[in-house]
């Protein structure tokens, strides 16, 4: 199973999502205009600052998603019962169970 892989991409994923949010974000202040003419900059700066909240609402939902699964690997491997090396058999435990010859 490769939960290694897929919590690495995954995490890559959340950063990337917090990533894009700050880029769009900031590319939306660069554009806020400061003369009311240019209106249109505000249409774009608004919808920038959208995208940037939708990105960390996805972020959050990954991290959520991670956690969830993380809690129930958790609780499978709780369950799991360790285990044990054998013990090597002596000459007397098999002649005992008349596996040799003695």
């Amino acid at each position: 199973m490769n939960i290694l892989k897929n919590r690495t991409s995954q995490i890559m994923a959340v950063n990337g999502n917090f990533l894009g949010a700050v880029i769009i974000f900031a590319y939306g202040w660069l554009l806020w205009p400061d003369d009311p003419r240019w209106y249109g900059l505000y249409i774009i700066g608004v919808i920038c600052f959208m995208a940037s909240i939708a990105f960390v609402i996805r972020a959050l939902r990954l991290m959520k998603e991670m956690y969830l699964q993380e809690k129930l690997v958790a609780e499978y491997q709780s369950k799991v019962k360790p285990q044990k090396d054998a013990e090597m058999a002596s000459d007397q435990t098999l002649e005992k169970a008349r596996m040799i010859d003695g």
